[in-house]
């Protein structure tokens, strides 16, 4: 009986994968924080109370700051009455808005801390969100159990492309002029300079985090449980087709636009106008996180110009 050996291309491409991973997260994930992935732990225990995720919130004064700042936006306190309180602002917000701000503060607060390619990470991050809002879109459409844990998903789809430009912008700029005049696709660009895709990287990083194994199959391709996160993958498809194309008339979103009218049992048209209409609203979705009003700005929503 022959003995199947490792292939060794993959090992190599692991092994570079690897090599990549250990640059960018030195110095430490911001996400990966112990006060961070003790709130993550709290969040997401069924049995917490709005008084144990306030503890847990108060050992990260960068986080209560942002809690509170979203607790007093007129999209989650019409009352216009002051929060002043973190238990208050829990009550305010729900788990579920607390869960993704908790993930994603600390990647913004390296965004705004990063001054040489800020404007390229904020417009990497609005794209999150945008893949996020359709992704949880069409979630809800399909009645799925937790749409929000789609949303969370969606909002770090391209984590490896930030965290890239935030720590080796060198490498990260000559990838981008590759993707602008080389006549490859963004996959071969991706393995030309790195030795493997980006979205590799991105499983990778949210596999490292306390939510990893709960948004692991978002990231792959194939494989168990994966068949529910589908949509956002589909989704970051469609996001990054639009930021490319800077519309939603060509031949490669109606591509996407087919595989998820499969996908979701929905008309073709029906799809595509769902998705557009979505877009439109998720400007005021990504003001309930967003702790940089800048991000709006690069957030791609539809228009006249676009359609």
């Amino acid at each position: 009986m022959s003995i199947r050996r490792p292939d060794k291309t993959n090992l190599a491409t692991q092994e570079r994968l690897l090599t990549w991973y250990d640059k960018l997260s030195t110095p430490v994930i911001g996400s990966l924080r112990s006060s961070v992935q003790r709130l993550i732990a709290v969040l997401n225990d069924e049995n917490s109370s709005a008084l144990q995720v306030s503890h847990a919130a108060l050992q990260d004064p960068g986080l209560i700051t942002q809690l509170l700042k979203a607790a007093n936006n007129p999209l989650h306190n019409s009352s216009g009455v002051t929060i002043s309180s973190l238990s208050r602002a829990v009550v305010v917000l729900g788990y579920e808005t607390i869960n993704t701000l908790t993930v994603n503060v600390p990647i913004i607060e390296d965004i705004v801390l990063n001054k040489r390619n800020r404007h390229y990470l904020y417009r990497q991050l609005a794209l999150n969100y945008h893949t996020a809002v359709l992704a949880e879109s069409l979630a809800e459409a399909m009645h799925d159990r937790t749409p929000s844990e789609i949303f969370l998903a969606g909002t770090l789809m391209r984590i490896g492309h930030i965290f890239l430009h935030c720590n080796a912008q060198d490498t990260a700029l000559e990838l981008e002029d590759i993707y602008q005049h080389e006549a490859m696709t963004v996959v071969q660009a991706e393995r030309h300079m790195l030795g493997f895709p980006i979205s590799e990287l991105s499983r990778l990083l949210v596999s490292k985090m306390p939510i990893g194994r709960l948004l692991a199959p978002a990231f792959r391709v194939d494989g168990p449980g994966t068949t529910r996160w589908k949509g956002v993958q589909f989704c970051h498809e469609i996001s990054t087709l639009i930021a490319k194309h800077k519309n939603w008339n060509n031949a490669a979103v109606n591509t996407v636009i087919d595989k998820i009218s499969c996908y979701s049992h929905m008309d073709n048209t029906q799809t595509k106008y769902f998705l557009m209409d979505a877009a439109k609203h998720g400007r005021e979705k990504l003001l309930q996180y967003s702790i940089d009003s800048k991000l709006t700005a690069f957030y791609p929503s539809p228009d006249a110009k676009m359609i």
